[in-house]
């Protein structure tokens, strides 16, 4: 639950910034009503917390991939870069890095910049990975993530450390929350489907 809080948290300053909201500086804020919300860290952070106060602030504490100092919002990519699928997925990526950039020349999020962190995997399970590791703790969640075989053989690291992925795979598991345990954002339709849709 610790990845989903931050990251509705994420979607919550996306549509703030929408509503028309100026990109302000400060990291606490006035809250009309008392509420606290916790979320336990899984995968050995300290979890996140957000208290308001009647009237007063709100403070905010995160571990991995929000840094609330230089309001600095990490997003992993893991795409094959150089494999069998690099004609498709490098330009997909580089859509990604274009939108991020200027969503960031224009003041972010309200105010917050997004940085992404991008991992080749070549379409090979063994390099997933081995690049799964070296971001794991340093990003919110995965916007993209290549292949139905490297996905699912990272999904016991993904669920032990309750990270958001975005496979770029039409497996037909994604679609089964106990398999993934919700933590699979879909782009596509699956196998299943589309072979329904034809017979």
């Amino acid at each position: 639950m610790r990845r989903w809080t931050i990251l509705v948290f994420v979607l919550a300053l996306v549509a703030a910034a929408c509503g028309g909201g100026g990109g302000g500086e400060t990291t606490t804020t006035k809250a009309p009503e008392a509420t606290t919300t916790t979320a336990g860290g899984g995968g050995g952070g300290e979890g996140t917390t957000t208290t308001a106060g009647g009237g007063g602030e709100m403070e905010m504490k995160t571990d991995f991939g929000v840094d609330v100092e230089s309001k600095t919002i990490k997003i992993g990519m893991l795409p094959d870069l150089t494999g069998i699928f690099s004609s498709l997925v490098t330009d997909t990526t580089d859509a990604q890095k274009v939108y991020w950039d200027r969503v960031n020349a224009n003041g972010g999020i309200d105010g917050w910049k997004v940085e992404l962190v991008i991992e080749d995997t070549n379409y090979n399970v063994e390099q997933h990975l081995e690049k799964y590791e070296k971001i794991r703790n340093e990003v919110l969640f995965i916007s993209t993530a290549t292949g139905s075989p490297t996905n699912v053989a990272a999904l016991p690291k993904y669920i032990e450390d309750q990270m958001v992925f975005s496979p770029l795979s039409f497996y037909s598991g994604w679609a089964i929350p106990d398999f993934d345990q919700n933590l699979a954002l879909e782009k596509y339709t699956n196998y299943c489907i589309e072979a329904i849709n034809v017979m």
